[in-house]
C-alpha cells in the first residue's frame, strides 16, 4: 500500500517526466519544421508542418477518449 509521502513522490516524478516529454516533443517538432524550411526554402511548408501536430491532436483526442472509455480496464 502506498503511503502519502510515496504517493506525492510518484506524482512529482510523473509530472516532471510529462513536462520533459512534452518539451522534447515540441523541440523535435520545431526542429523538423526548421529542417523542412532549410530543405525546401518555403515558409508555407514550415507553417503547415507546425500546424499539423495540434490539428491532428484536436481531431484524434475525442476519438481516443471514446475508445479508452469502452475498453475493459479489469484485464
Amino acid at each position: 500500500m502506498l503511503t502519502k509521502q510515496k504517493s506525492k513522490e510518484q506524482l512529482y516524478i510523473a509530472s516532471i517526466a510529462l513536462l520533459v516529454a512534452n518539451f522534447g516533443s515540441s523541440i523535435f517538432s520545431f526542429a523538423m519544421g526548421l529542417f523542412l524550411l532549410r530543405q525546401y526554402s518555403s515558409a508555407s511548408i514550415f507553417g503547415i508542418s507546425q500546424a499539423i501536430g495540434p490539428i491532428v491532436s484536436l481531431v484524434i483526442a475525442p476519438i481516443l477518449r471514446l475508445v479508452i472509455d469502452k475498453i475493459n480496464k479489469n484485464k
